[in-house]
């Protein structure tokens, strides 16, 4: 009986043994492969090595490494499948006024603006976004798993990488597109964005216009204005804190300035209220 036993220590001290066993954990197993053809790979990979004196002991150990190496190839394999049947899904959000960014499991980033919402779901086969809100997308290219991201009033479908969408509840969408290319889908019409380019929602109709890309910086450590218009600026502020303003359009005023993502809207308000010498009146809620 005792002859029978595989002592462990004899068999990592014996050089051939060693090989085989190196030879296995060097061998990489994928998902094409089949286990009769993945078998057959390991074996030719070992013949021509030197042939070794068979002991029983031996052959136990080597049915050990056959059988390890055969188990990670279906262990790989049926995780593999498991992602493919069953998709990456989560929700980010953010509160009036926060700002958040992120990265999905593919590489893409996520920047969200206050009082957003993102939900994704990743396969083998698709990325899928719904969102609500405001956020900037860089995306990981993958030509097999299209990348697209759903609003309420439309879809916009990922031809390039880089570009921002607004979606608030009750107000009109808006993509902007930074570089790269996308497309966008609203009821019966679409269009295709390039670099500089703008689309924007008005009921039933898609509208293609050139992108204002200076006068509001919002991503980043600071939210920027240069010579913006008021009107801009306080749709900024309501997209931002999740508010809306009474007189944000009485008046053709511009407005330059720089605030901290954390500063309050009263800390905002004061300023512009100053350098303008106006009276910015939020609407009570409802």
């Amino acid at each position: 009986m005792r002859n029978e036993e595989i002592n462990k220590n004899e068999l990592h001290n014996d050089p051939e043994f060693k090989e085989i066993w190196d030879l296995s954990a060097n061998y990489t197993y994928t998902e094409s492969d089949q286990n009769d053809q993945a078998w057959s790979k390991f074996k030719a990979e070992i013949q021509p090595k030197a042939k070794l004196r068979v002991s029983y002991s031996r052959l136990l150990a080597y049915a050990a490494v056959v059988s390890i190496f055969l188990l990670s190839g279906i262990v790989l394999y049926n995780m593999n499948q498991y992602s493919k049947e069953h998709p990456l899904a989560s929700t980010q959000n953010t509160t009036a006024g926060e700002f958040k960014e992120f990265k999905l499991p593919d590489g893409s980033i996520i920047t969200m603006n206050g009082a957003s919402s993102v939900s994704y779901e990743l396969t083998a086969n698709a990325r899928k976004i719904k969102l609500s809100g405001q956020a900037h997308f860089e995306v990981a290219p993958n030509k097999s798993a299209p990348f697209s991201i759903v609003t309420p009033k439309g879809t916009v479908t990922v031809l390039g990488t880089g570009f921002d969408v607004i979606a608030y509840p009750n107000k009109e969408m808006s993509v902007s597109v930074n570089h790269g290319k996308v497309k966008v889908q609203h009821d019966n019409k679409e269009v295709i964005l390039t670099k500089g380019m703008c689309a924007i929602t008005n009921k039933l109709d898609l509208n293609k216009v050139e992108m204002d890309s200076t006068s509001v910086v919002w991503r980043g450590e600071f939210i920027e204005f240069n010579n913006a218009n008021l009107s801009k600026v306080c749709t900024t502020l309501e997209n931002k804190y999740n508010v809306q303003f009474e007189n944000s359009n009485t008046q053709n005023l511009q407005f330059t300035g720089k605030f901290k993502q954390n500063a309050s809207l009263g800390e905002i308000c004061n300023v512009i209220n100053t350098a303008l010498k106006i009276n910015l009146t939020r609407k009570p809620a409802k």
